[in-house]
């Protein structure tokens, strides 16, 4: 539309349910009435001849998107008595719980909005109000009232500490109530000539007004510095000049410890030698370990000495080991037995002659002593 009116796409079809009806006023111009009171009424599904079998009526009104739902509404009878009537909004899903309205939700309810404005603001100004209303150190009565200034013993903004102490303080009280004569004045002028000196020296200041100590102070330079991290940017060029010249000094601090330590310059790895200037190997029992103290830089192991595990015998099992005696002193035979007869068995192989060297003949199994008979007892 060109010129849309001020209701276009504000008015929508709803259909309601009206519940609660009295019995005497469940006619259609009652009903009528009661669904005029939320739209313009447009149809009334309503059989006065036929029973009813549900507990409400309804009826299609042209709803205005822009007011609030009406969940209830409180009807005068002729009779005087107030009766409520409610009122059921089919297919009406989502809508805001506050205003009950149906162009926005309850997070965005331009009522709560302007409700938590309001509560800010006001907490705003209570807070304003309490900050406006500083409470003053030097009151009316105070002998040193009209002496200094209250910017003078007021908090510092930036510490958040008294520029005078409450002792310093009460001494000047005490030194002006001393005298309440001619010499008030003159002890007076002399507090502020004090005061106002004392402010121009920073250190004077710390000392005699606020009765802070000195900051010690160090020549060491590097005294409890440790790793500096900056989060600025940096040319990598210049880092990477930063990072070698911490690896070489590390690398010498490390160097020269290292020989600070080593005090006795013996090589560990050298052959030891005898009297004679022979080269002589060390008892097993004098070997260095893990736990025995040995000069240079440490490094991480296992405490202890490491046993080194004895390699398993590659023996074959017993029952081949029989197998392979038989079958050697088969062939023991065979060749013996071919030698004396001076031929060849058929379809046997060459063999070399087997040297069988006492030496060489070795058991892992203890040999049986050879025992005498048990013949019975000897002859008396």
């Amino acid at each position: 539309m060109e010129y849309p009116p001020e209701d276009f796409l504000q008015i929508i079809p709803i259909w309601v349910q009206i519940s609660k009806i009295p019995v005497n006023y469940n006619t259609l111009p009652a009903i009528t009435s009661l669904a005029g009171t939320l739209g313009f009424v447009d149809e009334v599904a309503f059989d006065p001849i036929n029973p009813q079998t549900h507990d409400f009526v309804r009826a299609r009104v042209f709803f205005d998107v822009t007011k609030p739902l009406k969940t209830c509404r409180v009807v005068v009878l002729p009779n005087g008595m107030n009766h409520v009537i409610h009122f059921h909004y089919e297919n009406i899903q989502k809508r805001c719980f506050s205003c009950q309205r149906l162009n926005h939700e309850k997070d965005f309810c331009p009522l709560l909005v302007k409700k938590r404005q309001v509560e800010a603001a006001q907490r705003r100004h209570k807070v304003m109000e309490v900050r406006a209303k500083p409470s003053l150190v030097l009151k009316e009565g105070d002998p040193l009232f009209g002496v200094l200034k209250e910017d003078q013993v007021a908090n510092d903004p930036l510490s958040g500490r008294p520029k005078i102490a409450k002792e310093v303080l009460d001494e000047m009280r005490r030194y002006l109530l001393t005298d309440n004569g001619d010499e008030r004045s003159v002890r007076e002028d002399r507090v502020k000539v004090s005061v106002q000196e004392t402010e121009l020296d920073p250190i004077l200041q710390k000392i005699v007004l606020r009765l802070e100590p000195l900051p010690t102070v160090t020549n060491d330079l590097h005294k409890g510095k440790g790793l500096v991290f900056e989060y600025g940017e940096k040319s990598s060029l210049q880092t990477n000049q930063e990072s070698g010249k911490f690896k070489e000094t590390s690398l010498l601090s490390a160097i020269k410890s290292g020989n600070a330590m080593r005090w006795d310059p013996v090589d560990l790895n050298a052959p030891v030698l005898s009297e004679d200037g022979r080269p002589v190997n060390p008892p097993k029992d004098l070997s260095l370990c893990s736990t025995g103290f040995s000069m240079g830089f440490s490094e991480p192991c296992y405490s202890g000495t490491s046993k080194k595990k004895p390699s398993p015998r590659k023996r074959p099992p017993k029952a081949r080991r029989k197998a392979n005696i038989k079958i050697q002193e088969k062939h023991v035979s065979l060749s013996v037995s071919d030698k004396q007869q001076g031929k060849q068995v058929e379809g046997a192989k060459k063999r070399k002659p087997v040297v069988q060297d006492e030496k060489l003949e070795t058991s892992t199994k203890s040999k049986c002593l050879k025992t005498v008979p048990m013949e019975g007892l000897s002859s008396p």
